[in-house]
């Protein structure tokens, strides 16, 4: 038998350089893929993460003290920084105004440090913009994260047979993200009696 001692041809190394490379880029696709779902993890847990704290503070209070009334007094006729605003009576006649923040379709900083506010604690949710908005364009037009707060506070009420008053009051504030189909907002439903 008769060995071939040329050693390797330049085509040779040509093609396994290329099936090398084809390997990378395939291999790099599906580690940036995992990074992505990663990241959007990330987001979406501190979605969650911010909705239920909030909520669970809120609904503390509502429990622990009970609801007199909730209108759109008290803090609310003061505080400036505030969009949306109800404030929340309690049995025991403290007040806790629950509200969105401001934002202004050309101001970047309101957008990026939009809150909502419960009891003086502004519970902030970062939204990224980009680095430059292009002429003409709004701000707004690049958000992440949308809050619609138009309608925060419903109420209805009724009279029982032995003449009691019952209001109930609905707080809704629907907050979304553009990378998941959920709503990440503030949904509670509380109810005050009058024995009046």
């Amino acid at each position: 038998m008769k060995l071939n001692n040329r050693g390797v041809s330049i085509i040779e190394i040509v093609v396994t350089f290329a099936l090398i490379m084809v390997m990378v880029v395939g291999m790099l696709a599906i580690v940036f893929r995992y990074r992505e779902k990663a990241s959007l993890s990330i987001e979406k847990l501190e979605m969650d993460t911010f909705k239920n704290t909030l909520t669970k503070d809120i609904q503390d209070d509502i429990l622990n003290k009970g609801v007199k009334t909730i209108n759109y007094e008290g803090e609310c006729l003061t505080n400036t920084e505030l969009n949306s605003c109800i404030n929340i009576v309690f049995q025991d006649d403290t007040e806790k105004a629950f509200g969105t923040s401001k934002v202004d379709t050309n101001d970047r900083e309101s957008i990026e440090n939009k809150f909502l506010y419960y009891d003086g604690i502004k519970y902030r949710l970062s939204d990224t913009l980009p680095t430059e908005i292009p002429t003409g364009r709004d701000a707004v037009d690049f958000q992440t994260i949308v809050i619609q707060d138009s309608n925060i506070l419903s109420t209805d009420s009724m009279i029982l047979e032995d003449g009691t008053l019952v209001s109930f009051y609905a707080i809704d504030v629907y907050i979304s993200h553009i990378d998941f189909e959920e709503d990440f907002g503030i949904h509670i439903v509380a109810y005050s009696e009058n024995n009046g």
